[in-house]
């Protein structure tokens, strides 16, 4: 499964510091070209708690996701670590350092939401509920300052929610682009589905 080789990927990046350090996103060193870092800085992380909580989320997510459609999976894992890398390059000029699949599960996160939001009784309640969550969090993070669930003993490691703010973009902007044969018709009904929708239907038995 596509999401095993992701996480698979980060748990080795862990175990091999020095390949760490050649992948983290560095502002610096990506200005002065070494481009791929913007992208793989993803699967870099600072301590064993962050690893452990951006891999059971992605985990989740990304195989509720890969059930209906592996395709769209990989279309969002591929986007969002392009425009998340670029988005913190343009929008976050003080942030030197970025590590973390956090912003990539996000956008699982934010796919699965978006497909609950369009069904009726208990899917679009649990969507409503994981929204819910994932905003706390994100104002938790935004406002306080700190880590809500992972821990990093290095103080000048701060939380990231432009990360997760730009995983959410990556995920609606690709619903709309799915969405367009719709908006064509001028209506939603013939949007293409999310491929989290058949997964919550399936657990909910609705």
């Amino acid at each position: 499964m596509v999401t095993t080789a992701v996480i698979g990927t980060a748990l080795l990046v862990h175990a091999w510091p020095s390949l760490g350090e050649l992948l983290i996103y560095d502002r610096q060193a990506i200005l002065g070209g070494e481009l791929w870092r913007a992208v793989t800085g993803h699967w870099v992380h600072f301590s064993a708690s962050h690893l452990t909580l951006d891999a059971l989320v992605l985990g989740v997510a990304g195989t509720l996701m890969e059930l209906t459609d592996r395709r769209q999976f990989v279309r969002l894992m591929v986007t969002g670590s392009m425009l998340i890398g670029v988005g913190l390059l343009a929008l976050q000029p003080e942030l030197g350092r970025y590590g973390g699949l956090l912003g990539l599960a996000t956008a699982a996160v934010a796919s699965i939401v978006l497909g609950a939001l369009r069904q009726a009784g208990a899917s679009r309640r649990l969507g409503l509920a994981i929204l819910a969550l994932m905003t706390l969090k994100f104002a938790t993070e935004l406002f306080g300052g700190s880590f809500i669930f992972a821990s990093i003993s290095r103080p000048e490691i701060q939380p990231c929610p432009l990360s997760h703010a730009l995983g959410a973009a990556t995920a609606v902007l690709l619903w709309l682009w799915e969405c367009r044969p719709a908006v064509r018709a001028r209506t939603l009904s013939a949007c293409a589905p999310m491929p989290v929708r058949a997964s919550i239907a399936g657990k909910n038995g609705s």
